[in-house]
Order: C-alpha cells, then sequence, then structure tokens
C-alpha cells in the first residue's frame, strides 16, 4: 500500500512539473510573439538603405506623378512638400532638437508630355535634389520624419471647367544619423521609407509598406489627377448650334445619291477613367440648317432642354443614331479625353468616307467600301475642334436592266440566231425555186 502510494504522488509530481514547464514555454512564446509585434512597425517602415560610407551619405527625392485625359493642355504648376520633424530616438517631445528640413518643390513648365495608357497620360518627375541636402545635423541618433503634399498649391481658374485631384499621401522617414570620422560632424547612415497613408483612394498601397526613395528611381510617388471638364459657355443655356465638343456629320455626294434618306451610326464615347464626377449621360442634338431638329427618325429622344431635344449618352455604352444629309449630332459637354469609336452602317449602293479632325488637327481620312459598314475606332476629344465627318458616295448608275459585262456574250448570241435565221430563208427559198 505504500509503495503504490509512493508511486502515484511521484505521478503527481511528474505531472506537475510537466504542466509548469509548458505553462513556462507558453509564456515565453507569448513573450517572444509580443515582442515581434512591438518590432512590427520599426520594420514596416521598410528595410534601410544603407551608406557605403561617410562621403556618401543616403539620399532621399521625391516623386511626383501627373495625370492627365489625352488631349489636355495644362499650365505651369509648382507642387510643394513639407518635411514635418515627428521624433528623435523615440521621443515625440524632442522635435525641438531636430533640424528643419525646408519645403521641397517640384515644377511642371507645362511642355512635359508621354505615351497614353487607356486615355490617360501620366508623367513622373522627381524633386531636383536630396530632401535632406544642407541640413545640418547635431548628434547622432534615429530621426523621424514625416513627408506630406501641400494642397490646393494651383489656382484653379474656372471651377466649372477644371479640377485637380491632389495627393493623399503620407510617407514616414526613419532617418538614422551616425557621426562621422571627424568628432562633430555627422552623416546619414541610413533611410527607412514607409507608407502611412495611400496614394489615394484607389491605391494600391498598403500601410506599412516600404517603399524606395532611392533618387532616380524613387517610389515615395504623390500622385495628383488634373482633368478640364469643357462644356458649353453658359452651361444653363447650352447652345448646339455654334458650340461643340464633339460632332457627327452626314453629307452625300455622286448624282445618284439622295438627301432624303437616313443613314444609320453607332457610337459609344467612354469618358476619362480619373473624372472625379462623370455625369449620368451627355447629350447630343441633331443640328441642321442653323437649328436643333432632333426626332424619333434621328433615334431615341430622351428629353428637352434650353439646347432643345437631345439624344443621351451613357458613358461606356453604345447608342444607334440617325443622320440625313447636311444633319450633324453634336455634343456639348464630352470631358476633354473622352474617348470615342463611331461606325457607319452599311448602305446599299453607297461607299462610305470618313474624314476625322482630332484636337484641330486634320482631317485624316478613313475610306470605306461599296455597300460596307465603317468603324472609326478609338479617337479622342480634345480642347480644339473634334469632327467625325462621313461623306456617302452613289455615283452613276447604268439606265440599262442589262449587265453590260455580258454585251458580248449576247451580240455572239444574236449573231448566232441571225445566221440560222438567214440560212432558214436561204433554204426555203431554194426549195421553191427547184420546184
Amino acid at each position: 500500500m505504500k509503495k503504490a502510494a509512493t508511486t502515484k504522488s511521484k505521478k503527481y509530481f511528474k505531472e506537475a512539473i510537466t504542466m509548469k514547464k509548458s505553462r513556462t514555454l507558453l509564456a515565453l512564446t507569448l513573450a517572444i510573439v509580443l515582442c515581434f509585434a512591438n518590432l512590427i512597425p520599426a520594420f514596416a517602415a521598410g528595410n534601410p538603405v544603407e551608406a557605403p560610407d561617410e562621403n556618401n551619405p543616403v539620399k532621399a527625392a521625391i516623386a511626383k506623378i501627373l495625370q492627365i485625359p489625352v488631349g489636355t493642355n495644362f499650365p505651369a504648376m509648382t507642387f510643394k512638400f513639407e518635411v514635418e520633424p515627428k521624433s528623435l530616438d523615440g521621443d515625440e517631445g524632442a522635435t525641438a532638437k531636430m533640424p528643419p528640413v525646408n519645403p521641397k518643390d517640384i515644377v511642371f513648365d507645362g511642355t512635359e508630355t508621354n505615351d497614353a495608357v487607356d486615355g490617360i497620360i501620366s508623367i513622373t518627375k522627381e524633386s531636383p535634389e536630396d530632401i535632406f541636402k544642407d541640413v545640418e545635423w547635431k548628434q547622432a541618433g534615429v530621426y523621424i520624419y514625416e513627408l506630406t503634399e501641400t494642397k490646393n498649391t494651383y489656382t484653379i481658374v474656372d471651377a466649372t471647367r477644371e479640377y485637380m485631384k491632389y495627393s493623399d499621401a503620407v510617407y514616414t522617414l526613419k532617418v538614422y544619423v551616425k557621426e562621422a570620422s571627424t568628432k562633430g560632424t555627422y552623416y546619414i547612415y541610413a533611410i527607412a521609407a514607409g507608407i502611412t497613408a495611400p496614394d489615394g483612394d484607389d491605391s494600391a498601397d498598403v500601410i506599412g509598406d516600404k517603399v524606395d526613395m532611392t533618387p532616380g528611381n524613387s517610389k515615395m510617388t504623390f500622385t495628383n489627377r488634373y482633368v478640364k471638364t469643357n462644356g458649353p459657355t453658359d452651361p444653363e443655356k447650352p447652345d448646339p448650334v455654334t458650340e461643340s465638343t464633339l460632332l457627327v456629320s452626314k453629307a452625300v455626294a455622286g448624282p445618284f445619291s439622295s438627301s432624303t434618306i437616313y443613314f444609320g451610326y453607332k457610337l459609344t464615347i467612354n469618358v476619362p477613367s480619373i473624372l472625379a464626377a462623370p455625369k449620368a449621360f451627355y447629350k447630343a442634338y441633331v443640328v441642321e440648317n442653323g437649328a436643333v431638329v432632333t426626332s424619333v427618325d434621328n433615334g431615341t429622344v430622351a428629353g428637352t432642354d434650353a439646347g432643345g431635344a437631345y439624344i443621351s449618352f451613357v458613358s461606356g455604352n453604345e447608342v444607334e443614331f440617325n443622320l440625313k444629309d447636311g444633319q450633324r449630332l453634336v455634343f456639348i459637354d464630352t470631358p476633354i479625353g473622352t474617348i470615342y469609336d463611331v461606325t457607319e452602317k452599311a448602305a446599299t449602293a453607297y461607299t462610305p468616307d470618313a474624314y476625322i479632325t482630332t484636337n484641330g488637327i486634320g482631317p485624316v481620312k478613313f475610306p470605306g467600301a461599296l455597300s460596307t459598314e465603317l468603324p472609326v475606332l478609338g479617337q479622342f476629344v480634345g480642347e480644339a475642334a473634334n469632327k467625325a465627318d462621313f461623306v456617302n458616295t452613289r455615283d452613276e448608275v447604268a439606265p440599262m436592266g442589262v449587265n453590260l459585262n455580258d454585251l458580248p456574250f449576247i451580240g455572239m448570241l444574236l449573231m448566232a440566231l441571225l445566221a440560222i435565221a438567214g440560212y432558214i430563208v436561204f433554204k426555203t427559198r431554194r426549195r421553191r425555186a427547184v420546184n
């Protein structure tokens, strides 16, 4: 009995020790997890870029991306950036000991350009010098600065026709300052840059991600969008007769063409993707002989306003309409950078040609073929004149109901018939003569 009790006691003792070890291990695991959790913010700013030596300190640059719809002329613009001290060696109350960093400018002179992607031109420029150029460091340490863009630095001339969307990006810069070999002098040994707030609502940036801020390849970007919305002189009283942002016209040519028949079209407009507040639909009026004449013959009449009856076009949706000789479909509010596709449907016995004027340049001829449709795709609306002029030609028509290509064969057939008839007459007369 005593031996069994002793064995049982030893078993309980071992189990108690095992449980104690498990609890200790669990506590250590939790402690390690918490330590890593506390370290995450430090690493979130990204692995620091280190200087090879004190004669080549680390530098940082700001990248400004200006996005504009294709066909947009923009004026000279200056964008400003603030570098605000936040803490020194983890002490937010020590900002007075941190050297000030002067605001930085990035200037666009209005001549910059780039290739358009999906109708949008993106132009990138970097700050012309290191953010921390000429900063005098007084002591070694870890300095935290916050980088933001100053809003409303560009003066909007006409709020009804243009707007600027500024970047919402915020970056945190962790600057590691070391003492140089010469006592009392300091240099930037390393910089870690991380995203504190994304560049915009639709940005793929993730808070805490590291970014490269190396001059010449800086990804510390601030994206601004500049858009001109376009529109009539008086939005309350549009005049499609004298004003247009885009028009499609119809004319016929050739002695057998008709000025009274309607030709069918398909048109799709796509307004710029960076437009802040696209309209629910865009109005187009049919104009003829100096007056708005939109009717059911032209298509579905969506409504009437001060400009007259109109057909509505929703961005991205194809709309069909009809025009006859001397008529034109006129838009008065398509934004600059709008991309459009227009197709004239096939018209029997007519040859279509299109003459395209884009942003005042043209016309450029798009030739068609007899009795076939003519698509003109991927055109854009610029600030100057934008037109798609269609001319349908119907030339001479032979008045005979006989295909002229068959005349040689018909002639041979007639000659053969005449020969047979002559032979029959000859034979008949000869028989009579014999009798």
